[in-house]
Parts: C-alpha cells; sequence; structure tokens
C-alpha cells in the first residue's frame, strides 16, 4: 500500500513485466484491497493491452473506498489476444505536453469510407527505460475519410513527467 503526495486515495503498487521476446496477449490485473481483519473492501480491475517482450508496467491502483484499506494484492493474469486490426486507420501527427497538464494530442485519418465507432485512443505513457508510467484512453468516432483530433490525458500517481509514448487504436473497442 502507498500513499502518493497529492493524491488523497491509497494505492495498491507493483510491477508487471513481459520477460519473454514477443509480446503478450492482453494483461489483465486485479487489486484486492482488505480491512485489517482480511475481509475484502473492494477490488478493481485495470488492463494493458498488451506488453513488449522485456517491457515493464509500473501499475498503481487506487483503492477508492471510504474506509482505508489495511492490505491490498495484485492478481495478474493474461487475456485474449487484442485485435489491432487499424488498417484503415492512421494517426497522422500526435504531440506530447509536458508540465502540469500532461497529454498527448493528435489527430486520426480514417482512410475507409465506413463510420468507425467507439475507436479507443491508448497512450501508454514511458519512463526512459521505455516502461509504462501511466496509461489512458479515449474514445472516438472516426468519420469515414476524414480526420479527427484526439487528446489523451496522463494521469499517473508517478508524476506528471514521461519521456515518450506509444499510440494503439482498437477499432473495436468493447470496454
Amino acid at each position: 500500500m502507498k500513499q502518493f503526495d497529492g493524491w488523497s486515495q491509497t494505492f495498491v503498487t507493483g510491477t508487471v513485466k513481459n520477460d519473454g521476446e514477443s509480446r503478450s496477449n492482453t494483461v489483465n490485473v486485479k487489486a484486492v484491497f482488505k480491512d485489517e481483519s482480511g475481509s475484502v473492501l473492494s477490488t478493481r480491475n485495470w488492463g494493458a493491452l498488451y506488453l513488449d517482450g522485456g517491457q515493464a508496467w509500473n501499475v498503481a491502483i487506487p483503492s477508492r473506498t471510504e474506509q482505508t484499506p489495511a492490505s491490498g494484492a495484485l492478481e495478474v493474469s493474461e487475456g485474449a489476444k487484442p485485435d489491432l486490426d487499424s488498417s484503415d486507420l492512421k494517426v497522422v501527427d500526435s504531440s506530447a505536453h509536458t508540465g502540469e497538464n500532461p497529454r498527448v494530442t493528435g489527430t486520426v485519418k480514417n482512410s475507409g469510407s465506413s463510420d468507425l465507432e467507439q475507436v479507443a485512443t491508448h497512450v501508454r505513457f514511458l519512463d526512459s527505460e521505455k516502461n509504462i508510467i501511466g496509461q489512458n484512453v479515449r474514445y472516438l468516432t472516426a468519420k469515414g475519410g476524414a480526420t479527427t483530433a484526439f487528446e489523451v490525458p496522463l494521469s499517473s500517481p508517478y508524476g506528471n513527467e514521461f519521456e515518450s509514448y506509444h499510440i494503439v487504436l482498437d477499432r473495436n473497442a468493447s470496454y
């Protein structure tokens, strides 16, 4: 359990690492928060689309319970292979904004003729070693033949600074 400066919640933290050489399937992390008697106060589920070979994810999941948990644990499992077939979708430009309001902005182009709804724009915020220090997603509708702007903020108790980022578009989002 950890308390971060500027955050009112108590977090369970840990590092999930892909020790293999190839990309993993979806990574599911379940946080279990318990009181002093060992009774479960709450659980929260978070996930990452995948981890590249050797990549780590510095997980910090807030408790969001009225009672301060006495303990917390992370349970990690591998999920399904993500559907990242985005042949009609491309990020045509993007920019990092650091400092007080850290975020990534950019534009997505749908070169197909059909509108695509609920396109998940995932941004992974990375440290200097390319490990995930935060991630966020925003959904958009990509009109056929048009461009659509996006803005995805960083919300991480690990701080407002990131070295680089990686954008993943998921056209079949159902989260």
